[in-house]
């Protein structure tokens, strides 16, 4: 405390040095350096966790499993790599209200979405340095470097750190791994007591599983280890973020966090932080929350699309669509219309159909339609309906007399639409399209449809492991009736809204009458 004392007198006066005698001043250099030195390989002794962060952290004691949501720059990574530090080492503070790990002799992982990105941020915060190579900064995390083992168990790839050892207070060993998400194979057959996901990959939820299966009874029987995650959701509402969110099992801890919450950011700070991002970006960077992210299929903000209300009139164009649900998918009935003056599109009403079988079933589709402000609109089915859209028409229900066709004219002029049968039903066609209508302000959708909003959130392109291809994926099955609907008006498939309730127009069965 004396030489920090002294630092700190000599820094506002500098004065002070050249007044020091000659042995006195070679002695004040030799405990500056000394001190500094110290500090720069013990940088976790100096480390004063925010209220969140302390918060975050205390929860351990009463959950296993703990995700932080927060915004960017708020500090989540490294008051994560401060806990990781307490349990690696040991040396908890004695105020400690955590998780405890109370020996060594464990196995803990830290995992990002590539080993790349983990060692530029974990494994930096962690050890020191995004390069293990870099031997004079190995120790400048919160790891201090007594504590890290450089002549046994280190592990390199390059610059990329695969495992190392950390002596535990007690004498010792655990063994650290880092893993990216690529590989989740890699990861199985483990006994971990302490999992650290840093970020959320496309696959978060099945490297999420394997670490609950890892973690269970890591400590011996009946004594599991501990999970936590910390993340920006940058991939929007994906099913890891919907599970804690949805959690009423009281197991799942989890906390958000905004610039608000963090001393960095004032008024000042947050306003020009805030100019460098896109406006529907704002409330995903600033608070944590999973609008929509990289790789979504729809990177618009629900605020950009949603309106409260919609005076639909007479000339406007009306259709109905329907996806139908498989074994325990739901069936989707998306009611859009047209404005033909302002050129704008709605998604004005949807039906998710998914209580049981029977809710699903063509003849609840039909009850629902026939009995809806809509029935007498014109239905788009899919091309594989077969057998259940001649039970639709058999109950009443004005089914077009052509399934699903992505139409020959669009916006966008998309080129793959041609006549075999895989490109009039082209899913990317559709999907860009409505993506070019949200980016002119031209689509629109009403609060009966949030079940559509739910799948957007988490509606992202990713790799498929079937065909090799990158493609949607997430639920669609709101999306898809959307699709259908939206495409089926820009092709002119639709009735009046003055004619939806004219049961006349619905018995002709005539789509030369009402198609506009």
């Amino acid at each position: 405390m004396e030489v920090l004392e002294a630092l700190e007198a000599v820094t506002q006066n500098p004065d002070l040095l050249m007044q020091m005698e000659f042995n006195e001043r070679q002695e004040f250099i030799k405990n500056a350096f000394d001190y500094l030195n110290y500090k720069k390989y013990n940088r976790i002794e100096f480390f004063k966790p925010y209220p969140y962060q302390q918060r975050f952290m205390n929860a351990g004691s009463s959950y296993e499993v703990r995700y932080m949501r927060a915004g960017n720059r708020v500090g989540k990574t490294y008051g994560g790599a401060a806990e990781f530090a307490y349990h690696l080492t040991g040396e908890y503070p004695e105020d400690w209200k955590g998780f405890v790990v109370p020996d060594g002799g464990h196995t803990y992982w830290v995992v990002g979405i590539t080993l790349e990105s983990v060692a530029k941020v974990i494994q930096k915060e962690l050890i020191g340095t995004p390069d293990c190579r870099v031997k004079e900064m190995i120790g400048t995390g919160t790891i201090p470097r007594k504590n890290i083992v450089t002549d046994q168990g280190w592990t390199p790839d390059g610059a990329k750190l695969k495992s190392c050892l950390v002596r535990h207070k007690d004498g010792s060993l655990n063994t650290l791994m880092f893993y990216g998400c690529e590989n989740v194979a890699v990861m199985m057959g483990q006994e971990v007591i302490g999992c650290w996901l840093d970020e959320e990959s496309l696959n978060s939820e099945e490297v999420y599983a394997q670490c609950v299966a890892r973690v269970t009874n890591a400590g011996g029987p009946g004594n599991n280890g501990f999970i936590m995650i910390t993340a920006t959701p940058e991939r929007g509402m994906t099913n890891l973020n919907k599970k804690f969110d949805n959690d009423d099992s009281g197991l799942l801890y989890l906390q958000s966090v905004s610039w608000d919450d963090c001393p960095r950011f004032n008024p000042e700070t947050i306003e020009k932080e805030l100019k460098k991002y896109p406006e529907w970006q704002h409330e995903m960077r600033r608070r944590g929350l999973p609008v929509l992210g990289q790789g979504a299929v729809f990177p618009f903000d629900d605020s950009a699309l949603r309106v409260q209300e919609l005076n639909i009139l007479p000339h406007w164009n009306i259709v109905i669509a329907v996806d139908w649900g498989k074994t325990i998918d739901p069936s989707v009935v998306m009611v859009a219309a047209h404005d033909p003056d302002s050129d704008t599109y709605y998604l004005v009403d949807c039906y998710y159909l998914n209580e049981d079988e029977q809710a699903r079933s063509p003849q609840n589709v039909a009850r629902v339609i026939l009995e809806s402000p809509y029935r007498c609109a014109p239905v788009v089915v899919p091309h594989d309906s077969g057998a259940k859209a001649t039970q639709l028409k058999a109950l009443g229900v004005n089914v077009h007399g052509q399934t699903f066709r992505n139409p020959p004219v669009s916006f966008l002029k998309v080129q793959n639409i041609k006549t075999d049968n895989q490109s009039v039903r082209d899913i990317e066609t559709g999907l860009t399209e409505m993506r070019y209508m949200m980016q002119e302000g031209r689509l629109k959708i009403l609060p009966k449809c949030e079940k559509w909003f739910d799948e957007k959130r988490a509606y992202f392109y990713k790799k498929s492991k079937i065909s090799d291809k990158v493609e949607p994926s997430g639920e669609d099955h709101a999306i898809d009736a959307s699709r259908y609907a939206l495409l089926s008006l820009m092709g002119g498939i639709g009735c009046y809204y003055s004619d939806v309730m004219n049961d006349a127009t619905a018995s002709l069965q005539s789509f030369s009458t009402i198609q506009y």
